[in-house]
């Protein structure tokens, strides 16, 4: 895992933007970012940490905190860089 973790840390910093970036890690459509292992670079929990009210939204209490994570990480342009052999659940 530490080898899997440090690859995609590289990957991350060559795709890196000034907002940040974030590892889907489900394929398919809709949700594909789920809570049982969350990747985000540094960069982007600062762009996160500084949204304001940029993120809120009527829809919020009905979803888990990992849709509302990617949905706002989307809002806020934080690059999405895919890599679905790091999670293996049933919600996959």
């Amino acid at each position: 895992l530490q080898m899997k973790l440090r690859i995609m840390r590289e990957e991350a910093e060559r795709a890196e933007r000034n907002t940040g970036s974030y590892f889907r890690n489900c394929p398919g459509v809709g949700l594909q970012f789920f809570g049982s292992i969350e990747v985000i670079s540094r960069k982007a929990l600062q762009t996160w940490a500084g949204r304001g009210k940029a993120c809120d939204g009527s829809e919020d209490g009905k979803m888990g905190e990992d849709m509302w994570l990617e949905r706002c990480f989307d809002k806020l342009q934080i690059a999405k860089l895919q890599d679905v052999d790091l999670l293996s659940d049933g919600y996959c």
